[in-house]
């Protein structure tokens, strides 16, 4: 289940990066990490969240490189990831 889930993410990723969307909006370190390196190289901003930290994570040697490819909201406790999911489902 877990590795269709990933496929159906990357699918979804891909057809943002082919449609050239103005923004990418990511939850959790697996799904910045693909959008990141999905829109490298392009002009296409992620904004992440609950991402523990983002410099190791994103596989960057310092925080400034880490906000060139993205910029987020830094996972310290649940708080954060409730106000995420509250923001991300709220219609």
């Amino acid at each position: 289940m877990y590795q269709k889930r990933r496929w159906i993410f990357q699918n979804n990723i891909d057809k943002f990066v082919s449609k050239k969307v103005d923004l990418i909006v990511t939850v959790a370190t697996h799904n910045t990490q693909t959008a990141t390196s999905a829109f490298e190289g392009t002009n296409i901003p992620v904004v992440f969240s609950a991402i523990t930290d983002p410099v190791r994570n994103l596989t960057v040697s310092n925080p400034v490189d880490a906000f060139e490819k993205a910029s987020g909201e830094q996972f310290t406790d649940d708080s954060v990831l409730r106000s995420s999911v509250d923001l991300a489902t709220k219609q």
